[in-house]
């Protein structure tokens, strides 16, 4: 009879552990948004706080490290002590620390938001893409507002779901998708 290998146990009975409190963790943010949407909305889409190396180096937390120039220099201009801060952190990566990251750096929980096109409102698509409604409209860019102008942002915030491990993908979306 072959001896179990205990670390693997170990190994095993953590990820099943931690997608647990992934689970609960996306239900209780869901429950909080149902109650307080605005107040939720605003914890998550609060500024990135600059961070030091060693916490964007934390194992298990997300960090963003590939910030854009705006936020480079708004981080620049929050860092009196002259230190180099070119990451951050916002709260949904802190709570994605308590379950850990998947190997190519997804975290097991993610916010749900609508894409919207600054002119034409909610639309399908992904952020940074070009609205489809302004493709419609104006296929070959002859008039003053070009296309260009109309990327997808991020809209109003939907709720939270559990990244899918296999596709990591939302697996589903809001407060009311009936998802624990």
């Amino acid at each position: 009879m072959e001896a179990p290998d205990f670390a693997k146990l170990i190994t095993e009975s953590a990820e099943i552990l931690n997608e647990a409190i992934a689970d609960r963790m996306v239900e209780v943010l869901n429950e909080a948004y149902r109650l307080d949407p605005e107040c939720i909305a605003q914890l998550m889409d609060g500024p990135i706080v600059p961070c030091n190396a060693e916490l964007a180096d934390h194992s298990t937390i997300q960090i963003w490290d590939h910030l854009d120039l705006a936020t480079l220099e708004r981080l620049a201009d929050q860092n009196p002590d002259g230190e180099s801060k070119t990451a951050g952190v916002r709260v949904l990566g802190l709570l994605n620390g308590f379950t850990g990251k998947y190997p190519d750096g997804y975290g097991r929980i993610a916010a749900s938001y609508e894409v919207d096109c600054p002119v034409h409102g909610s639309q399908d698509g992904i952020v940074g893409d070009i609205c489809p409604a302004c493709i419609a409209r104006n296929p070959q860019k002859d008039d003053e507002d070009t296309v260009e102008d109309h990327e997808l942002i991020l809209g109003k915030l939907l709720g939270f779901a559990r990244v899918d491990a296999s596709k990591h993908q939302v697996s589903a979306q809001g407060p009311d998708s009936g998802n624990p």
